[in-house]
């Protein structure tokens, strides 16, 4: 992964600033399912993109809170100083070998998450909670609650691009539905996947789905992110999972080698032997003993593969 040797971000909970009994926990576990949800079929460049895109664009217009939230639930992975994420920035995404087609699919998925999880927020510092779950990729569970004295309105709920697109069962029967701490909406939604068969082999495949939840606060929009998937797909994942680990150990061995292309040492008598995977290819700075034979030196070696 791309420098994937550096430490992941940490969060700081007490940065959230949350009100008392609310916290950005709240708001963290949403990202990450929004991040699941998005991530499943993710490639190794998209991935990549995604790193380039939070790093040198989304970091410097995202509330640091919402982006250290965001960052963390996507897994991006990268801690740099802001030296560094400016050295980083200064080449394009093109110098990292990202395609545009992926940044761009990188971005139109991060930009939204982060507006969602700042949102989340927002309706936290209001005793707003809104836990949602994943069940399965077609189904998850929404908990709905106000930690407020009073408890607050839920205006109303909509779901994009149709009601049908989404079913949603115990969700209130009419609204505005006052919930408070103890009065909380606790309800699931599916929708249901098809599945087509194209040459012997079967795809399943759900349109992206938006739940809407309306407060006077605000609209706050929840989404399932829609995918196509086969066996075929699980199949390229892996060889392109394996063609990068094979990338990582080549370039692991080829340093490796590097270092061991050479070796000299003072040797003995009995002991002109070179490290494992290497062979003699000269001996040097003779002394000759009392026997007239020689009894220390310098021996070089080379390694197996590397030649001359």
């Amino acid at each position: 992964m791309l420098l994937a040797s550096m430490a992941a971000v940490l969060l700081n909970e007490n940065a959230f600033g949350q009100a008392p009994g609310v916290t950005g926990q709240t708001c963290q576990g949403l990202a990450q399912t929004v991040a699941v949800s998005y991530t499943s079929n993710f490639s190794n460049k998209q991935f990549k993109a995604m790193q380039y895109y939070a790093l040198c664009e989304a970091s410097q217009s995202a509330d640091k809170t919402a982006f250290n939230i965001g960052y963390s639930a996507f897994s991006l992975g990268i801690s740099m100083d802001e030296a560094q994420r400016k050295q980083f920035c200064s080449k394009s995404f093109a110098d990292y070998d990202i395609e545009s087609t992926d940044y761009s699919f990188s971005k139109n998925i991060f930009a939204p998450a982060l507006n969602t999880i700042n949102q989340c927020l927002s309706l936290a510092g209001r005793q707003w909670i809104i836990d949602m779950r994943p069940v399965s990729k077609d189904v998850v569970s929404i908990n709905i609650s106000n930690q407020s004295g009073g408890g607050n309105n839920l205006l109303g709920i909509d779901i994009l691009p149709d009601a049908n697109s989404l079913n949603c069962t115990d969700k209130p029967k009419s609204f505005p539905a006052r919930i408070t701490s103890t009065d909380v909406v606790a309800m699931s939604c599916s929708r249901k996947p098809t599945a087509q068969v194209v040459d012997g082999v079967t795809f399943t495949s759900a349109p992206e789905a938006t739940l809407i939840l309306r407060v006077a606060e605000g609209s706050f929009p929840i989404t399932l992110a829609g995918y196509t998937s086969s066996a075929l797909d699980q199949i390229k994942r892996e060889i392109e999972s394996a063609k990068e680990a094979a990338k990582s150990e080549i370039a692991a061995l080829k340093k490796n080698m590097a270092g061991l292309a050479t070796w000299s040492g003072n040797v003995h008598t009995g002991g002109e032997q070179c490290p494992p995977g290497m062979y003699a290819t000269g001996y040097s700075n003779p002394v000759i003993n009392n026997a007239g034979f020689v009894g220390r030196g310098t021996i070089t070696c080379r390694a197996l593969n590397v030649l001359p």
